[in-house]
């Protein structure tokens, strides 16, 4: 009976603990860039419930923890805080060092990264940085403008997303493996001095906080202006926030408050924001969203893993599956992966003509082939060969000792481009010939034409496989 009662009383302490009983939803941070009390906390009510002292620009809280990122101007170098979701700190998350000024943050949950803009127009480094979700710098960006400040980011629910150049006025898109995808169309002349971006879920459209212009609405193609919202006629307008019922909210610099509107786009309360000038707004996630399941993308930019062209695999003569497409296109890490080798000179890997095709002109030519090796979500590792392709610049730098043997590529990261490849005479056909080895450590011989050994089925392993996250 005593044994009972003491499971019922840890039972009902544990139901009134404030971690489990306490819930986060409705609540958002507002981060107060001027201010020693530069991240407050308000309920969903717009009550003000506890601030951090210290300055912050930048605010955004991954759906998959629920913790916070929050950036720390520092002398010279701004810093990326992680705090849990009391804001108590738990680590600097990240320091790219030198002199930067990061500004916006927004989390990826699809990639699982996230995006860092920074202030590059008057400081050092890239329009943005990319991390992953320890913290590690896997891509920078530098939007194609003249002026690289880029102010406003925000996230499709499908992994691409969008940053907004300050000055050079424009909206970029970039994929979720972080390729740039190309400029909104218009939206050079539809908006000016972009401050600040947020995603209407429901719509997709797209909100753009200016300093001048108040917020324009555009579809989300960025083709058409939908509205404009100027609220109280007040300029100052930065970072945007949906709540849970697409009320959307707004840091307006020039009053030092938050403004609300309602999906109509009619202003319906304003607040203090809980320090001086407001930067950028967050809601906590009203239910953590699961980590994605990790998966295999395509060697190739312009095919799906399946959708291969003329490409074939014969296990007992051609040990690969093909991915057809023109001389130059970009070739792409399968999953994260450290390089094993590159040969130069592998024969024909640059170019054959069997003597069952043409007995008089038969000839086997030399060509590139790159040897990554790759890991399973199980731990195991196995090898890919890309070959008939050139290596990339880093691919050259980690070869040469420049960069560690250990470096590692990211999923989807460049890894070289196609090069050519001749059939026959003056033929040419580039493609990537990619072969999988499980247990082969080294190079097998003679590589994509010979003995099976370890070979796998590029396909139906890439399909039904998991890669390491």
């Amino acid at each position: 009976m005593k044994a009972k009662a003491c499971l019922f009383f840890l039972f009902s302490l544990l139901l009134s603990s404030p971690l489990l009983g306490q819930t986060k939803r409705g609540h958002f941070l507002v981060s107060n860039r001027s201010s020693s009390n530069g991240l407050a906390e308000f309920d969903q009510n717009t009550s003000l419930l506890k601030t951090a002292a210290f300055q912050a620009q930048g605010v955004s809280i991954n759906p998959l923890s629920g913790n916070v990122l929050v950036t720390v101007p520092g002398n010279p170098s701004t810093e990326i805080f992680e705090l849990d979701e009391n804001l108590n700190f738990l680590r600097v998350f990240a320091n790219p060092g030198g002199n930067i000024n990061i500004l916006h943050l927004a989390h990826n949950p699809v990639a699982n990264t996230v995006i860092a803009t920074n202030h590059c127009g008057l400081y050092a480094g890239p329009s943005a940085w990319v991390f992953d979700s320890t913290g590690n710098q896997i891509a920078t960006i530098n939007v194609p403008t003249t002026t690289c400040t880029a102010l406003g980011v925000a996230v499709r629910d499908d992994g691409r997303y969008l940053l907004g150049a300050r000055l050079d006025t424009g909206i970029f898109e970039y994929g979720p493996t972080n390729n740039f995808l190309g400029i909104l169309r218009n939206t050079q002349s539809l908006v000016s001095r972009i401050t600040g971006l947020a995603i209407q879920k429901s719509t997709g459209n797209i909100y753009v906080s200016t300093e001048f212009q108040g917020i324009v609405v555009l579809d989300s193609g960025g083709t058409t202006v939908i509205k404009t919202i100027t609220g109280n006629g007040l300029n100052g307008f930065h970072g945007l926030a949906f709540d849970e019922n697409e009320n959307l909210y707004v840091a307006n610099t020039a009053s030092n408050n938050i403004l609300v509107f309602d999906p109509a786009g009619n202003l319906v309360s304003s607040f203090p924001s809980g320090g001086i000038e407001p930067f950028q707004i967050a809601f906590f996630p009203t239910g953590l969203v699961p980590p994605p399941t990790p998966q295999f993308v395509s060697p190739i930019s312009v095919a799906d893993l399946k959708k291969v062209g003329a490409g074939f695999f014969a296990p007992d003569s051609h040990l690969g599956q093909d991915y057809w497409a023109d001389k130059g296109t970009s070739v792409r890490a399968i999953s994260r992966a450290t390089v094993a080798g590159f040969f130069p000179n592998v024969a024909g890997f640059g170019g054959w003509c069997p003597t069952s095709k043409d007995p008089n002109r038969s000839f086997v030519r030399p060509g590139p082939a790159l040897w990554l090796r790759h890991q399973l979500s199980d731990g195991t590792f196995f090898h890919v060969l890309y070959g008939h392709m050139q290596p990339s610049q880093k691919i050259l730098d980690i070869l040469a000792g420049r960069l560690p043997r250990g470096t590692v590529i990211t999923q989807g990261e460049m890894v070289g481009t196609l090069a050519p490849f001749i059939y026959c005479g003056t033929t040419s056909i580039p493609h990537l010939h990619l072969g999988i080895w499980l247990q082969d450590a080294i190079a097998p011989s003679p590589w994509g034409y010979g003995t099976k050994r370890s070979f796998t089925d590029p396909i139906a392993f890439l399909l039904n496989q998991k890669p390491a996250p």
